[in-house]
């Protein structure tokens, strides 16, 4: 094993270990929870639960893994299984990062990735695959190809994020178009026509609960909310400017936004009080993500700022000064 796969490797495994303290109740005490229990698993005898939408649309992965099993273990390691793919996808040498880089992106996805470990769930990290292939260059195998549109297929058949990404696979991976297109439509077609459950949102609370559950819940700053204010429009300030020379920055923040929107409609207003620890946890992960993401991507902007000001500062001290960096 070659230096960079031992790293590669030791980070995995580290992000791993995260991803299991967060749920780790799960995997010592296997149980159905939730959808998992009452939607899935009570129906996976018949072969029509694969068209039977809930909640107003399809769950393609979800509704696999109950029809091959009963076992509430297997759903849980399946969960698992399936973060830890998404994070060694985040090693894709498609991805033109560096390898510091990709580090602090893969500990990012499970530093923020409070998610139960719920097949119903499980759809929060198929988004974070959809993300990364706007991220990845283009295929140039059959096979990587296959493997893009796979994540597409999965991702769109098993959620309704697929209709938020659209665009941006439109602006990044035409390639790609034609099958987020007719997933897109398959899910719309549910949204618009199936009852689609839920509750309706304070639009007010969540805009104002937005650097809350952002910014102080992860930073442990919950007394000071008026700080948390403060930095969130501080980081977005500074993505947009940055964003001008790094499109990546500007794609994060745009799917921040998008996301946080598209939880409005469906969350009730418990899911942003401020009291209640857990509530609506996932429907954070992409937006808290995105910023990390950003942060990720600039930091070596600020670097080379901090250089330009040491030599200036050295040239002012001593004119005779020259660079040999």
């Amino acid at each position: 094993m070659n230096r960079k796969n031992l790293y590669r490797s030791i980070v995995l495994l580290i992000g791993t270990v995260i991803i299991i303290l967060h749920r780790q109740q799960l995997l010592i005490q296997p149980d159905f929870w939730f959808e998992d229990a009452w939607v899935f698993n009570d129906g996976r005898y018949s072969l029509l639960s694969f068209i039977t939408p809930y909640s107003g649309y399809y769950h393609l992965i979800p509704r696999i893994i109950a029809y091959l099993t009963s076992s509430a273990a297997v759903y849980v390691w399946s969960c698992l299984l399936g973060s830890i793919l998404i994070l060694i996808n985040m090693f894709s040498d498609r991805l033109k990062y560096s390898e510091f880089q990709k580090y602090c992106m893969v500990l990012s996805i499970a530093v923020v990735a409070k998610i139960p470990f719920l097949v119903a769930y499980f759809q929060w990290f198929l988004v974070v695959a959809a993300i990364t292939l706007l991220l990845k260059t283009k295929p140039i195998t059959a096979w990587q190809w296959v493997g893009d549109s796979l994540i597409v297929i999965t991702t769109g058949l098993s959620s309704i994020f697929i209709i938020i990404l659209l665009p941006f696979i439109f602006l990044y991976r035409r390639d790609l178009l034609f099958i987020a297109i007719v997933t897109a439509v398959i899910q719309a077609t549910a949204v618009l026509f199936l009852p689609m459950g839920g509750y309706s949102a304070d639009a007010l609370r969540f805009v104002m609960t937005i650097p809350y559950r952002v910014i102080a819940e992860p930073l442990g700053i919950t007394n000071y909310i008026w700080i948390a204010n403060i930095i969130y429009i501080g980081l977005i300030t500074m993505f947009l400017y940055f964003g001008r020379n790094i499109k990546e920055i500007c794609l994060f923040v745009t799917i921040h936004f998008a996301f946080l929107l598209s939880a409005l409609p469906r969350l009730s207003y418990k899911c942003f009080k401020p009291d209640v620890f857990n509530s609506g946890d996932r429907y954070y992960f992409i937006p808290i993500l995105m910023l990390t993401w950003s942060l990720i991507l600039i930091y070596p902007k600020f670097i080379s700022l901090y250089k330009n000001i040491k030599i200036r500062s050295l040239y002012e001290i001593n004119p005779n000064y020259s660079n040999t960096i």
